[in-house]
């Protein structure tokens, strides 16, 4: 029996068809304009983006264009105007953040950091509202705009869709890793060595220039800080260049002692997936090397997910209370309202960088009173953009979307100059020299046995960087590095291996051979020039980056 008041089955039935019509009738171009450009991001960095974030992409852009298309739809009763609504609300809330940088880019007197609330997102709130009620009132007939605009989001999601696809085929399977150089000791004999081991600190400066190149192209004197190094006890090599101008190249060649066209031999020039390279850097042959000697492993998160080394025993990150999870997803913010929406105390991109780096200068001043054989792998993003210091810490914030790009990604029309560059690199640098000179000295004292540190830089700075064409890069700005290394003579490392134009691949062949007794050769210095889009697709410069350095 039914009770008063139940509906039929077969009104229940029918009232459930009517639904699954009317859904199956609605065009999809709205959620597939709004799933396109984020996946179109994606694509450019799916060896840098998780899972998570990329959801929380879609989130951003999908969910509020599925609300308004609601909306809308109760109220109009009509699939074609709603969409048509839906797809102009994407586009005003996509193009928000671009029209608010604009406008604070303006020498205007009344624009202030409350103008986004007060006055811009209202204006373009009102525009959009004005926009909607004539599309919900127009008399005309949308069939063929709504087909053409399907059409059109199916294709653009179609194209992106086989980019991510065409990117992940062939880059896992096809490139396999050559083990590097084995050692030639075993384990059980170092273990029977009975002179006391010290600590292995590997500290790269992200983008820290040579000092002559600081010099001529940053009008720069850094002999303050090379002098308080010497002071300290440490070694420089005074001519180093780097052999890569990319930092996952660079690290993942140094931490296997080898080069990258010798450790992933099969890796095709026309490559662009770094995954086999965050393999090489997360597996890494020196990390085995102290692991299987009885070191603990110790890294830090860096930002740049590609050099994050999540397979340490150890991966230290700070505690983040802001809106954004990495660049990825603060772009994609950035670009939306969302941010003066939710302006409690929500943490930018550039207070979210400075926190790290702040957390990490911290972390390393302590960890010299942990017990236990420790390798500590710090890869800090400064002085390379984005700049968030001043020459004395003050925090500085630029009227453009977070990123971390460099070179020509970011001195072009509409982005930084070069002077501006030049000046914002040098107040930073000066500001991390001072963070770097305390963090070193609280290890050294810290420390039960005099530490090996070695303080490098993966590549050097970027205002003369082309991110495309190796004609237009000065290869001497963005391959000589500074390289320095503290080995007190307990560790059995001969201090006098340590040569002027010694370059990262050799760095831990030297302290593998002294510290633990192998015979692995020095090999060839030389530097290599490729682009982002290319990876493996190397141009030897060494000879320009020796010319280039002074010019």
């Amino acid at each position: 029996m039914r009770e008063e008041g139940d509906q039929p089955p077969e009104e229940t039935t029918t009232r459930m068809r009517r639904v699954v019509h009317t859904l199956k009738s609605l065009p999809p171009y709205p959620v597939l304009f709004a799933i396109s450009p984020v996946l179109s991001l994606y694509a450019q960095n799916t060896d840098q983006v998780t899972v998570q974030e990329l959801a929380i992409g879609l989130g951003i852009t999908v969910l509020p264009t599925i609300l308004i298309y609601c909306l809308v739809l109760g109220i109009a009763h009509d699939g074609r105007r709603a969409a048509l609504a839906a797809a102009v609300f994407l586009v005003f809330y996509s193009l928000y953040g671009t029209i608010s940088s604009g406008l604070k880019m303006l020498p205007i007197r009344w624009i202030t950091p409350d103008t986004d609330r007060r006055y811009v997102l209202p204006a373009w709130t009102l525009l959009y509202l004005l926009y909607s009620l004539y599309v919900l009132r127009t008399p005309r007939r949308l069939n063929g705009l709504t087909a053409m605009l399907n059409a059109s989001a199916g294709f653009l999601l179609a194209i992106t869709a086989g980019l991510i696809a065409l990117q992940s085929v062939g880059s896992e399977a096809s490139i396999r890793r050559r083990e590097s150089p084995g050692s030639s000791l075993p384990v059980a004999a170092i273990e029977g060595v009975t002179r006391q081991v010290p600590d292995v600190y590997y500290i790269v400066l992200d983008g820290y220039a040579r000092s002559d190149v600081l010099r001529a192209l940053y009008s720069y004197d850094n002999e303050r800080f090379l002098t308080e190094l010497k002071h300290l006890g440490f070694v420089i090599a005074d001519d180093s260049r780097s052999n890569y101008c990319q930092s996952i190249l660079s690290l993942a060649s140094s931490l296997n002692m080898d080069y990258i066209s010798e450790l992933l031999p099969q890796a095709k020039p026309n490559g662009r997936s770094r995954s086999p390279l965050v393999r090489l850097l997360r597996d890494s042959s020196v990390m085995r090397r102290f692991r299987d000697h009885g070191f603990r492993a110790i890294a830090f998160e860096t930002g740049y997910s590609l050099t994050d080394m999540t397979t340490a025993d150890a991966f230290l990150r700070p505690a983040m209370s802001g809106l954004t999870q990495g660049p990825f997803v603060d772009r994609i913010l950035a670009a939306t309202p969302i941010p003066v929406l939710l302006q409690t105390d929500r943490m930018s991109g550039y207070d979210l960088h400075r926190k790290r780096l702040e957390f990490t200068f911290a972390q390393l001043s302590n960890l010299g009173v942990a017990a236990g054989r420790k390798f500590v792998f710090a890869h800090i993003v400064a002085p390379h953009p984005p700049f968030v210091y001043g020459a004395h810490g003050e925090p500085m914030e630029w009227p453009w979307p977070f990123s971390l790009n460099d070179g020509s990604h970011l001195i072009r029309p509409g982005g930084m100059t070069r002077d501006t560059f030049v000046t914002a690199y040098r107040d930073q640098l000066h500001y991390v020299n001072s963070l770097t000179l305390d963090t070193l000295k609280s290890i050294i004292e810290q420390a039960e046995i005099p530490p090996v540190i070695v303080l490098q830089a993966d590549h050097g700075p970027g205002s003369l960087l082309n991110n495309h064409d190796a004609e237009d890069t000065n290869m001497g700005e963005r391959l000589s590095i500074l390289n320095a290394y503290l080995i007190p003579g307990e560790a059995g490392i001969d201090a006098s291996a340590i040569y002027d134009s010694i370059t990262p691949v050799n760095t831990f062949r030297i302290i593998m051979n002294g510290l633990f007794g192998e015979e692995l050769p020095l090999l060839p210095d030389r530097s290599y020039y490729s682009t982002g889009d290319r990876p493996y697709d190397f141009v030897d410069v060494t000879e320009r980056a020796v010319q280039e350095a002074g010019e």
